[in-house]
């Protein structure tokens, strides 16, 4: 009799926790990964936020590129994360903004040396329209200084898109420059 009821009662504590105790749902891993590829997207436009940031004749000010745009889209790709064996521009621009771009342009392909631009990302909002904003800072970190300094914040904006890259594509770029000179 006793070892019967030590049965039931394990069974009811075993039926307990499978009933009551959370369990993870593949939504949330989802958005785990969705979060790391929006990411990864967006460390493809380092070197071009880099680049921009060098100019000090724009401090303070905003700028915005929509890749609707093909001569944003051919702008912005030329700056791309090169991967070691691709370097046509439309191959870039297809990663980046799902669509292609008509040019014989190569990926710039080089290396910052001791100084080089970096993100640092903020928040990932989901907008109404279905797209995602994605805020970061641009830095710029000197490893012979032992220095990083913030030169610019800035905002892109993705949506999703089946078959693309990273899963999403780049819709817009807007980046504000500081009032710090480079």
């Amino acid at each position: 009799m006793r070892k019967r009821m030590k049965w039931m009662a394990s069974i009811l504590v075993v039926a307990m926790v499978l009933t009551l105790c959370p369990m993870m749902h593949g939504t949330e891993v989802q958005a785990a990964s969705s979060k790391t590829k929006m990411k990864s997207l967006t460390k493809e436009f380092v070197n071009f936020a880099g680049e921009i940031c060098t100019d000090n004749t724009w401090l303070n000010k905003t700028k915005s590129y929509s890749f609707s745009s093909s001569a944003a889209r051919k702008k912005v790709a030329k700056y791309a994360e090169y991967d070691g064996s691709h370097k046509k521009l439309s191959y870039y621009a297809k990663k980046l903004f799902g669509k292609t771009i008509q040019s014989d342009e190569k990926v710039l392909v080089g290396d910052w040396g001791a100084a080089w631009p970096e993100f640092s990302f903020g928040k990932i909002t989901k907008l109404k329209s279905g797209k995602y904003r994605i805020s970061f800072s641009v830095k710029w970190v000197n490893e012979a200084e032992n220095t990083e300094t913030k030169l610019a914040t800035g905002k892109l904006y993705v949506k999703p898109k089946k078959g693309s890259y990273y899963g999403y594509v780049a819709t817009k770029l807007v980046i504000k420059r500081n009032n710090k000179p480079f």
